[in-house]
């Protein structure tokens, strides 16, 4: 068994014939954690608001906790991505119910997240564009996938900035 770590823009199972699509250059992943703590969050949101709704009817403490569980569900199913793959013609942020394609000519840089926890270069990626930010990943990506992206970049989109550094730390984004 091989040493290298798995590359999921390769992947041997993929029949060109089936799927036309091309595979990504490059794959930045979302953190299993924020997941799971999204996931949790919005049903016990969602079990709070219900029970006080179910308790004391349409009162504005249960309606404003039934709004924030709704909140939660749509941004957890919506809008955070499970991965982000990196293609020719731009970036396919992938979620539970809808993929977002932001072509390259809406971004202007890439940039890495900051955090207050972790230190200089632990943070996730995100898109810059004219018109608002994009996440791409929480966890710093590995070394490899960086190189790809840069590489990436420079091909396809000489005009998008990669103002991250390359991480400081990889995580596992399982």
């Amino acid at each position: 068994m091989s040493d290298a770590p798995h590359d999921p823009s390769h992947d041997p199972q993929r029949d060109p014939q089936r799927d036309p699509t091309p595979a990504p250059l490059a794959v930045l992943t979302c953190s299993a954690l924020l997941w799971v703590a999204t996931a949790v969050s919005a049903v016990f949101l969602t079990s709070i608001g219900l029970l006080a709704l179910r308790a004391g009817g349409p009162r504005p403490p249960a309606l404003i906790v039934t709004a924030l569980a709704g909140l939660a569900l749509a941004v957890l199913l919506l809008d955070l991505p499970r991965r982000t793959e990196v293609h020719e013609r731009g970036l396919a942020r992938v979620c539970l119910l809808r993929t977002e394609h932001v072509g390259w000519e809406r971004v202007i840089a890439i940039e890495r997240q900051r955090r207050l926890i972790g230190g200089h270069g632990s943070g996730g990626l995100v898109a810059r564009g004219r018109r608002g930010r994009w996440l791409l990943s929480t966890p710093a990506e590995p070394p490899h996938v960086h190189e790809r992206l840069r590489a990436a970049l420079a091909q396809h989109a000489p005009h998008v900035r990669l103002v991250a550094d390359p991480p400081a730390t990889t995580t596992d984004p399982s």
